[in-house]
């Protein structure tokens, strides 16, 4: 049997949504949750935070908007769930050029090294 896990977000210190996932999809499930509450087009890497609590993981908006989100996910998570998320949250700040596809901030245009040929 698989093991269950809660995906709670909250908005405005409110129960926003509540989901359930298995340990087959909760890595998707709560990565997919963090983008789109906490999401990265709106909020900058320096304004979140990531806790690991006994039990739970948390995601949190420190923006200071008028709707700040934390996602939390309860269940019993082990060190490689922790990593694993940890990894796929890394991904959401970074996007690839789209000239010669190397990784780069996600609020940059073009990579260092385009733009300093297109300079030249």
């Amino acid at each position: 049997m698989s093991a269950q896990y809660e995906i709670v977000v909250y908005e405005s210190q409110s129960i926003y949504e509540l989901m359930h996932a298995s340990s087959e999809n909760v890595l998707q499930k709560y990565l997919r949750a963090c983008k789109k509450y906490v999401s990265p087009e709106y909020i900058t890497e320096e304004c979140t935070t990531f806790f690991k609590g006994e039990g739970f993981i948390s995601y949190a908006d420190q923006s200071g908007g008028d709707k700040p989100a934390i996602v939390m996910l309860v269940g019993n998570i082990g060190d490689d769930l922790t990593s694993s998320i940890r990894e796929g949250m890394r991904t959401f700040y970074i996007k690839s050029c789209e000239y010669c596809g190397k990784d780069m901030p996600l609020k940059e245009w073009l990579c260092k090294l385009c733009r300093n040929a297109e300079k030249n």
